[in-house]
């Protein structure tokens, strides 16, 4: 009889732990922020670009976005973000990354000026960009 009433007890408890993990990982994922399907890639030079990453079979960024560093009248710094295909030479619009030099990639979120951006972009007048932000160092 006491074996049985301990096998309870011990059975109890780990229903009782179980309920408690899947009740945290339950509000840790309704906390989390939520991502768009669009990266941002870093590389080693500095350069950052934007857009739905893929990694196989090669590590590839397509709708491409970068942002250009500019500087106004006034001399105040302002970044704009570009597409890859309105560059004066006319490359298509996907790049091939090599790995080695990628510092890092990151899944923008949903909320970010620049996903939003990237959502609904302008008519790919490349010689008007629409920067997301003005930033003055």
């Amino acid at each position: 009889m006491k074996i049985s009433k301990k096998m309870f007890v011990v059975a109890a408890l780990v229903l009782l732990v179980l309920i408690v993990v899947l009740l945290a990982l339950l509000f840790a994922n309704l906390n989390k922020p939520k991502l768009s399907k669009f990266s941002a890639v870093y590389l080693e030079n500095g350069d950052v670009y934007f857009g739905k990453l893929s990694w196989f079979p090669h590590l590839s960024l397509s709708g491409t976005w970068f942002i250009q560093k500019n500087t106004d009248q006034t001399g105040a710094s302002q970044l704009n973000i570009n597409p890859f295909s309105g560059i004066f030479w006319g490359p298509d619009s996907k790049i091939y990354l090599n790995r080695d030099h990628v510092v890092f990639t990151v899944r923008l979120r949903t909320d970010s000026q620049v996903a939003k951006f990237l959502e609904n972009p302008p008519e790919n007048n490349p010689t008007n960009p629409t920067p997301p932000t003005d930033q003055n160092p």
